[in-house]
């Protein structure tokens, strides 16, 4: 998942900023998930060195020559100029576009279904595996952070079902 986060990140090879987030919360799920106590303290860390890897490519992204930069340099350099009012417009125009798809959208009847299937299963059969918690985690950060999130999601959502019913191989409870 931290391979797939980097090069969907690295500015010369995917510039993806989207799935780049989504698959360092991927990671960080599977990280906390994978630590003998899964505390607080451990999803702080996991968050953290996922940040460190986003902000990371970001910076690096922004040091490149202005014409080279991708949308997440590009980010990056105007919030640095424009502070937290440029950072707010980012976020506003990525919520707008996700609430239209949401609605518009046919990929949302697929989300619906792969993440409501996944749920109803979850819940009936009080299942709670690894793989979909990692799988719930990075769909959800698809949704948020992708500029189509809704198809991002969806996608993602179609391998909740099969991590949800697969037992769970995961390290046990300390």
């Amino acid at each position: 998942m931290l391979a797939a986060a980097v090069f969907a990140g690295h500015p010369l090879l995917g510039a993806n900023a989207g799935v780049m987030l989504g698959c360092l919360t991927g990671a960080a799920v599977a990280l906390m998930c994978g630590l003998p106590r899964r505390g607080w303290r451990g999803a702080a860390l996991a968050l953290g060195a996922c940040a460190a890897i986003a902000a990371g490519l970001a910076v690096a992204d922004m040091l490149r020559p202005e014409q080279e930069r991708s949308h997440l340099g590009r980010a990056a350099a105007a919030v640095r100029e424009g502070g937290a009012s440029e950072a707010w417009q980012i976020v506003s125009r990525k919520a707008s576009l996700n609430l239209l798809l949401l609605q518009r959208s046919p990929w949302a009847l697929l989300l619906l279904a792969g993440a409501g299937g996944a749920a109803l299963a979850g819940w009936r059969l009080k299942v709670r595996q690894s793989a979909a918690r990692v799988l719930w985690a990075t769909a959800a950060a698809l949704l948020v952070f992708n500029d189509s999130g809704v198809l991002a999601a969806a996608a993602a959502s179609l391998w909740l079902l099969p991590a949800t019913l697969q037992p769970d191989t995961g390290p046990k409870k300390v």
